[in-house]
């Protein structure tokens, strides 16, 4: 299993209401199966905000995982891709539009 902590930012922080959550996924889950829990878990407001109808990544949503930056193309890609193996947790930052100059 894999220890995901997850720090929301801007109007996302407001939509589920707390700065950071943490779970656990298996060490094989995707970028996309992250934020489909998270999307679960938090309801129609944060799919609403963060992904379009289709399930994929808003244009105007920034994904940061282990400081790189997932292009909204790619969600199908492993959460610990590029990870240290011996690491076990995954850092993923998520930015509402215009957030920080990001936009």
């Amino acid at each position: 299993m894999t220890r995901v902590k997850i720090n929301f930012y801007g109007l996302i922080k407001d939509v589920v209401d707390k700065r950071s959550d943490e779970v656990e996924l298996p060490a094989e889950a995707s970028v996309g199966d992250l934020l489909q829990l998270l999307a679960d878990q938090y309801g129609e407001r944060f799919r609403n905000r963060v992904l379009t109808k289709q399930g994929q990544l808003q244009r105007t949503v920034k994904l940061v995982v282990n400081n790189q930056q997932i292009d909204p193309a790619h969600l199908g890609s492993s959460l610990t891709a590029g990870n240290d193996s011996s690491s076990a947790e995954v850092t993923v930052l998520i930015f509402p539009p215009g957030f920080g100059g990001l936009a």
